[in-house]
């Protein structure tokens, strides 16, 4: 376990998620619903994140943002992120979520996620990495432009929830 720098700046380190730390992964996926004001609720639980994040057919995963203390590292934020296709692109690494608790928020830990991703989507043979922002996260927006991201101007996103997938299967 790392201890505090000699400066007495704080210690951080990122590492990839683990099955110990499902818990905590919902905990910060509610605290963003709630930090977004999100009208639905958050319809998985621990269950889902094992299944598809540490099971037979996984789907995602995580790296985990640690707060270091001389006597234990604490999970202060994560990033969630799972692989898709691109016809014109090729193999992308897609980002869905960097969370942050509040009180270490702006001390370049988003960088140290993205840097993290930036890695293994390198290491992935990813043509690209792609996420989305809302357009008040205008913190985050300038953390992306400063990293040399662009917007995709002119394309929107949809969505079908799972009632509306089972009517269009439906037999009428």
């Amino acid at each position: 376990m790392a201890t505090p720098s000699a400066s007495g700046q704080p210690v951080y380190k990122i590492r990839k998620g683990e099955e110990k730390d499902v818990p905590v992964i919902l905990k910060f996926i509610t605290d963003l619903a709630t930090s977004l004001k999100k009208a639905d609720p958050v319809l998985i639980g621990e269950k889902e994140l094992l299944c598809y994040g540490f099971g037979e057919h996984k789907v995602y995963s995580s790296v985990i943002v640690e707060f270091v203390t001389t006597t234990e590292a604490i999970p202060v934020g994560h990033g969630l992120y799972y692989f898709t296709f691109s016809t014109w692109m090729g193999k992308s690494l897609y980002l869905e979520d960097i969370y942050l608790i509040p009180k270490h928020r702006n001390k370049r830990l988003g960088t140290l996620v993205m840097k993290e991703l930036a890695k293994v989507a390198v290491a992935e043979n990813c043509n690209q990495m792609k996420w989305q922002a809302k357009n008040e996260e205008e913190d985050a927006i300038r953390l992306y432009e400063r990293w040399g991201s662009h917007r995709i101007e002119n394309w929107i996103t949809f969505s079908m929830d799972k009632k509306t997938l089972l009517e269009h299967t439906s037999t009428k």
